[in-house]
């Protein structure tokens, strides 16, 4: 995840009174990921590691019986529309959360985009600093690196990115995130030849993140950004600011293709549990949205009804 965000996770949701258990699964993450290139393929690879191994282990650990997530509306749109395969979309592909996993999934968001997110959080009370926090991909920092999600490579764009929202987080943009490449870029550092890596930065305005347009940065905010970028993460020789619109270009970037491969698709549909052409429908409102809660198992008497339990905080550390 981005700096210090564990901490703030856990800050924040203590000023709610909720407790929340850091789980630190980097070891699997990192192993899910080792050699794997094809963008759909990791996100498949994190989906598999969380939902299957980190997750179900809590549960079988806890007694758990439900994950709550925040699945919205635009995740499933993408994943059934074949743009991307998000890593929370199940029911919509045929797929059983509790026959793949062992547990049900509740996702109360599901039917709002992210403006109607932001509606609700701030109907609920909730501070800004949750209700108005910018998108995050759910497959975190790996989803920012082009090529495979190393350590030293989930550590240059985590660097990158703290500079990123430093700099543009007054700009009132809906989104603001930086992209490491995976070709080796020339330049010149101290006189000499530098063969180093480059960063992409994306900044947008949008509403629902259906559609979005590339921010109107002036020249001094660019300058700037590639001045910090460059002299605060080690190895970056080249700095660019991406001007395409949404669509065709996509917010997120595993790598610079965004559709589904076909084997992605095979992969997303391996625990289908019922024709998946009966699911697929947009208006269906049948079982696969249809959840029964379980008990959960006390983490602190005083608060006996809900446990929460950041895993993804840990991908890469702090």
């Amino acid at each position: 995840m981005r700096e210090q965000e564990p901490d703030q996770v856990v800050g924040a949701f203590q000023k709610l009174g909720v407790l929340v258990e850091i789980v630190d699964a980097r070891a699997e993450f990192f192993a899910a990921l080792k050699g794997v290139t094809d963008p759909e393929a990791k996100r498949e690879s994190i989906t598999q590691t969380f939902y299957r191994n980190v997750f179900g282990r809590i549960v079988r650990e806890s007694g758990a019986k439900c994950l709550l997530q925040g699945t919205i509306l635009t995740d499933v749109d993408e994943t059934v529309a074949g743009i991307k395969r998000q890593h929370n979309v199940f029911a919509q592909l045929g797929i059983d959360p509790q026959e793949a996993f062992g547990y049900h999934i509740v996702e109360p968001l599901i039917q709002l985009r992210k403006d109607g997110v932001r509606r609700v959080g701030k109907a609920l009370g909730l501070p800004d600093e949750i209700s108005e926090r910018i998108p995050f991909p759910g497959p975190a920092l790996s989803a920012r690196v082009i090529g495979e999600a190393t350590p030293e490579r989930i550590e240059t764009v985590r660097k990158a990115t703290a500079v990123v929202e430093r700099l543009l987080g007054g700009t009132g943009a809906f989104q603001y995130l930086a992209i490491l490449h995976e070709d080796r870029v020339t330049g010149m550092r101290d006189g000499k030849r530098d063969f180093g890596q480059q960063i992409e930065v994306r900044c947008w305005d949008s509403v629902d993140a259906r559609t979005a347009t590339p921010t109107r940065l002036s020249s001094e905010i660019l300058e700037k950004l590639a001045l910090e970028v460059i002299r605060e993460v080690p190895d970056i020789v080249s700095v660019t600011y991406n001007m395409a619109p949404k669509p065709p270009s996509a917010k997120a970037s595993l790598d610079d293709r965004g559709d589904l491969t076909s084997q992605a698709r095979q992969d997303s549909l391996r625990w289908q549990t019922r024709p998946s052409a009966e699911s697929l429908a947009p208006e269906d409102s049948g079982g696969a949205r249809e959840h029964r809660w379980a008990s959960v198992p006390h983490l602190d008497p005083r608060r006996p009804s809900l446990r929460v339990v950041w895993v993804s905080a840990q991908i890469g550390g702090k």
